[in-house]
């Protein structure tokens, strides 16, 4: 960096809601922090420290505001704390310095600011550095360790959305799947018909593909929503390597604790931590799976007892890895335990549109029946009291029937015969 952008970007150093270091290298008896917009983010050398350059924003709303900027007037304060950097200038530089940037180098910070999203590790250190160092809506965590497992349920709840929205789409997808094997298996017949020219076969699959459109049209599922929740897998894999070089680069983690272990950046030597991490996976998986028993899909038993191998192996295989990443891990798992409990709770399925579940795990939902309160079982009289159990038995009844007929109910999707019949009389 060059000498005037040294000079600009520390005489604006309370100017912007953001917060970063720029890279200096310093002794450790006399180190002096250039401090651009805020918080820091050092790596060890010996006895010698580099600080690494970091812009993130604030989560204070205290600092969003910010101070007056500094004017021309403040070069001697400059002077004083960066003396090595105007030791060898000459005087001329005094009219080069500026109270505030320019509208290009704005624009240049803005374009850099856009272009860091590309880079999801390093975003996820910059946010992680300002969370433990600034605070979040001035809430101070006070240890990394609460850093990483807050940083995890947000991840989890940001995650949330789509993942349930693609569970949402393969209910409905399940229940349109025997019409839309037959048409595929009509398509495959179609096909391989040698009887057919090739004009009428296109014909012919064009209008089978018109009405799988049809079907998933009036129910509202595609098979490209039910990939929503792969986009969010990059975000939080990298997550993890951003908290593993957290671990790597920042000197302060190994005085950070978590529960019993004080020292993030070393493995748990109680196997405690994967422990616990193994066993919240499964109770995730095994609270999700119940919700999907009955389905038609045999291979889904053989999925689950190897999910169910494969945490028991990951164990040994995540033993060696730093404490911080299990404390980022438990507070996702701990966040994830809000799925199965939101699709069990029939308001929210309702209000949602949530097809109902397979007739085997229809036992897992909580159903928003209620029954006589104290008072009514006090005061009513018997007869009261049995109609009133009639209504909630009928409203039980009415609650858990399926909210999708059966196959044969959508041949007026498929085969409209009255749009056939006008669409006969258009040609004649």
């Amino acid at each position: 960096m060059s000498f005037h952008a040294v000079v600009r970007r520390a005489a604006l150093h309370r100017v912007a809601p953001l917060c970063g270091t720029t890279g200096a290298k310093t002794s450790a008896a006399a180190a002096f922090p250039l401090t651009v917009f805020g918080g820091f983010g050092g790596r060890r050398f010996g006895t010698e420290t580099i600080l690494v350059s970091v812009r993130c924003i604030s989560w204070n709303p205290a600092n969003w505001a910010g101070d007056s900027p500094v004017g021309r007037e403040s070069h001697r304060q400059i002077e004083d704390e960066l003396p090595d950097v105007f030791a060898q200038q000459p005087q001329e530089v005094d009219d080069f310095i500026r109270p505030e940037k320019s509208v290009f180098e704005r624009l240049e910070d803005f374009w850099d600011w856009i272009v860091s999203f590309m880079q999801p590790v390093e975003k996820q250190l910059e946010v992680m550095r300002s969370l433990r160092h600034s605070g979040f809506l001035g809430f101070d965590f006070g240890t990394w360790g609460n850093v990483f497992f807050f940083y995890g349920i947000v991840m989890r709840l940001c995650t949330l959305v789509p993942s349930l929205y693609s569970h949402r789409n393969a209910l409905r997808m399940s229940y349109i799947g025997p019409q839309i094997s037959e048409i595929t298996n009509n398509q495959n017949r179609v096909k391989n018909d040698r009887t057919l020219s090739s004009a009428e076969k296109r014909v012919i699959k064009d209008g089978y593909n018109r009405m799988k459109y049809a079907l998933m049209k009036k129910h509202g599922c595609a098979q490209w929503k039910s990939f929503f929740t792969m986009l969010t897998a990059p975000i939080t894999m990298s997550a993890f390597f951003s908290i593993r070089r957290l671990a790597v680069y920042e000197s302060d983690l190994e005085m950070a604790p978590f529960l019993w272990v004080k020292d993030l950046t070393m493995p748990d030597p109680t196997y405690g931590l994967p422990l616990i991490c193994a066993g919240m996976f499964l109770v995730n998986f095994e609270l999700n799976q119940q919700m999907q028993r009955g389905g038609r899909s045999s291979s889904g038993i053989y999925i689950r007892w190897a999910v169910r191998a494969a945490s028991l192996v990951g164990v040994y295989m995540f033993a060696s890895q730093p404490s911080a990443m299990f404390a980022y891990w438990i507070g996702l798992s701990t966040a994830g335990l809000l799925q199965p409990l939101l699709l069990r709770w029939q308001p929210f399925r309702e209000f949602f549109q949530f097809p109902d579940p397979p007739q085997a795990a229809k036992s897992q939902i909580i159903a928003e029946v209620k029954g006589l309160s104290m008072v009514e079982r006090l005061f009513l009289s018997k007869e009261e009291k049995l109609r009133r159990e009639k209504d909630r038995q009928a409203l039980w009844e009415e609650r858990s029937k399926k909210k999708f007929e059966r196959v044969e109910d959508y041949d007026d999707v498929v085969f409209d015969v009255e749009e056939d019949l006008s669409k006969s009389r258009r040609k004649h």
